[in-house]
């Protein structure tokens, strides 16, 4: 339920900060001149705040939540056009998603885990992508992954891990005549 109403929002970290700054007219500007998507307005945004306190050398990240999802997703999937600005875009996670997120990046690595609408996918190292939904799920692919190692060492017949997903079986409901 508490990320449904995160859906329009967006973290953009990077921006530098100003004594007096207009945040929604600083993200329009920074994403219009990167991202090349068009119809990109203040209008657009319903609000947006800074994050935090105030007086770190590091700018804080700017909570951005758009009017639409649409335009909240035309901006998530081109944001592969801020590499080397030094601008990231994220999703503004729950707490537990994001140490579950956080968890996830330093035992698999940056590259291989992402969010997308609040859910967290890891690629583990079988290539099979998981869906995460807490730390005991990323525990399972951890040890699931070492099993499956030991024993295709001790048998040499390569085995498959399937995905969390296949493993859930769900039963056919019948209604009533």
């Amino acid at each position: 339920m508490e990320m449904r109403s995160r859906r329009k929002i967006l973290l953009v970290h990077g921006i530098a900060e100003d004594k007096k700054e207009n945040t929604s007219s600083s993200v329009v500007k920074i994403l219009s001149d990167h991202l090349k998507v068009p119809g990109i307005t203040t209008d657009s945004i319903g609000r947006s705040h800074r994050l935090g306190q105030p007086g770190t050398d590091k700018p804080r990240a700017v909570l951005v939540e758009f009017r639409d999802y649409g335009t909240k997703e035309k901006i998530w999937l081109a944001k592969k056009n801020l590499k080397g600005t030094g601008i990231t875009l994220s999703e503004f996670l729950t707490k537990g998603r994001h140490t579950t997120f956080q968890a996830a990046r330093q035992r698999f690595g940056v590259s291989r885990c992402w969010t997308r609408n609040g859910i967290i996918f890891v690629l583990g190292p079988d290539q099979v992508r998981h869906r995460i939904h807490s730390r005991l799920d990323l525990d399972a692919i951890s040890t699931s992954e070492s099993v499956t190692q030991a024993t295709s060492a001790v048998t040499s017949v390569p085995s498959v891990v399937k995905d969390s997903r296949s493993a859930q079986v769900r039963t056919k409901r019948i209604g009533k005549k």
